[in-house]
C-alpha cells in the first residue's frame, strides 16, 4: 500500500506545481498557498487527481517545457552550421537550455519534498546535454556566415576601375575580344568580366564570354582576352562588336 511521505508542519513546495508553495500540516496537505510571500487559499485537488504519496500526477506544461528543450537541443545540433540560420539555432538552444533546466530545477525540488520527478525528466536531460553542443556548433555556422559575407562583398564591391577594348576580331565563327582593365582604387583587387558578342551594328546577341582577372595592384593595368563562337545557322559573321557588359568582383567560391 503507497503511504503519503512524512512531513513536519510547514510550507514546502506546492506539489500541485499552482503556486509555490504549499502547507502541510504534518498530517496532509491544505489549501494554504504562497507565492512570493503573499498568501492564498487554493483547493485540494481531487483524490481521483492524485498519485503515489497523495502527489498530483506531473501537469503537461512540465512535459511540454522538457519536450521543447529536446526538440531545441536537437534542431541546434542539425541547423547551427547552416550559415544565417545559426544565430536563430543559438537563441533556439539557449532557450531549450533554459526550459530543460528549468525542468531539472523543478525535478529536484519535488525530490527534496519526497515527490517523484515528471515524466518529462529524461528528455530535459537529453536537451540539457545537447543544447551545449548546438551552441558549438553555431560557432561553425557563424565562421560560415562570415566566410559567405567576405565573398559576396568581394563580389559586389568592385571598387573604382575602367575597361577598354582594344581589339574585336572573327576568325574562322570564333570572335575574340582583346582589352585591358585598370584597377583606380587604393587596393589591389580581383575582376569578373562579362564581354557579349553582337552582330556588327544590331543589337542582335550573338554569344558571350567571361575571364577572371585576378590580383591587379592599385593604377595597374593588366590585358584580358576572351573567346566565343559566334556560327549561326545561316554561318559565321563577317564582323561583330565586342562589348563589355559587366565588371564584378571575383566569383564566389570560384564557381562561374
Amino acid at each position: 500500500m503507497n503511504q503519503e511521505p512524512q512531513y513536519s508542519a510547514a510550507w514546502y513546495p506546492d506539489p500541485t506545481h499552482r503556486f509555490e508553495f504549499r502547507y502541510h500540516n504534518g498530517q496532509a496537505w491544505t489549501g494554504d498557498v504562497s507565492v512570493d510571500g503573499n498568501r492564498f487559499l487554493d483547493p485540494l485537488p481531487s483524490p481521483a487527481t492524485t498519485g503515489f504519496a497523495g502527489l498530483p500526477f506531473q501537469p503537461r506544461e512540465s512535459i511540454a517545457g522538457a519536450m521543447a528543450a529536446l526538440v531545441l537541443g536537437i534542431c541546434s545540433v542539425l541547423v547551427g552550421w547552416v550559415p544565417f540560420l545559426c544565430f536563430l539555432s543559438a537563441i533556439g538552444a539557449v532557450v531549450g537550455l533554459a526550459l530543460g533546466i528549468a525542468v531539472l530545477r523543478r525535478d529536484a525540488g519535488l525530490r527534496r519534498s519526497g515527490g517523484e520527478v515528471s515524466r518529462g525528466h529524461g528528455y530535459a536531460v537529453a536537451g540539457v546535454v545537447l543544447a551545449p553542443l548546438g551552441l558549438a556548433v553555431t560557432v561553425v555556422g557563424v565562421w560560415l556566415t562570415v566566410v559567405v559575407l567576405r565573398e559576396v562583398d568581394r563580389f559586389t564591391n568592385v571598387g573604382a576601375h575602367h575597361t577598354e577594348i582594344v581589339s574585336c576580331r572573327v576568325s574562322d565563327g570564333v570572335a575574340t575580344a582583346r582589352g585591358t582593365i585598370t584597377n583606380d582604387s587604393r587596393s589591389p583587387r580581383s575582376y569578373h568580366l562579362n564581354v557579349e558578342f553582337d552582330r556588327a551594328d544590331t543589337s542582335v546577341r550573338l554569344n558571350s564570354g567571361s575571364v577572371s582577372v585576378d590580383d591587379v595592384a592599385p593604377d595597374e593595368s593588366v590585358n584580358w582576352t576572351v573567346t566565343a563562337s559566334v556560327t549561326t545557322g545561316s554561318g559565321a559573321p563577317d564582323d561583330v562588336d565586342c562589348t563589355v557588359r559587366e565588371v564584378t568582383g571575383p566569383v564566389p567560391f570560384g564557381t562561374s
